[in-house]
Parts: C-alpha cells; structure tokens; sequence
C-alpha cells in the first residue's frame, strides 16, 4: 500500500508543479508561446546551438515540429536562426527570455 500511496502523492506533486509552471508561462507571455516552444527556447538558453533532430527527440516531437515552432519563435521575435557554417544542421537560438 505504501507504494500506492506515494504513487498518489507523487502525482499530486507533479499536477501542482505543472500548473505553477504552466501559470508562469502565461503570466510572462500572454498565453502567446505553446509548451514546446518554452521548452526549445529553455533548451536552447541553457545548453546553447541544437541540431532539430536532437531537440525533437529530448522535447518528444518531431523534427517537422521542432521546425515549425522555431519558425513561430523566430517570426514573434523570441529566438533568431543562425547557421552553422561547419554543420548546417546545427541552428542556434536566442531567445530573450532567459537571458
């Protein structure tokens, strides 16, 4: 039983940090930016140029996805698109949210 009940508790945790986070984004965004474009913009401000391949495999969307969610960033003017020279799959995003 004790198992379940930090199953329980566990999933009240995680339902309580959701919203908080969910509540953040929207105060500083006006609902404008979706769950994957935060968490591209969060990737991309913390651990710096990502291939579309790897930030649709660690954000669990596809390459086409991850795509089109930087082309919305980049037209609202969150996150601009700089290519590599040495690998041009590797696209580097900047955005001013956690900077």
């Amino acid at each position: 039983m004790a198992g379940n009940e930090d199953l329980i508790q566990f999933e009240q945790l995680f339902w309580r940090v959701s919203r908080k986070i969910q509540y953040l984004r929207k105060k500083k965004f006006n609902d404008r930016l979706s769950d994957s474009q935060t968490y591209i913009l969060v990737k991309l401000a913390t651990e710096g140029p990502q291939k579309v391949s790897g930030l649709a495999e660690s954000i669990g969307i596809t390459p086409g996805g991850v795509t089109s969610n930087s082309d919305k960033l980049i037209a609202s003017g969150y996150a601009e698109r700089k290519r590599d020279e040495e690998d041009r799959r590797v696209v580097s995003g900047y955005g001013d949210l956690y900077y």
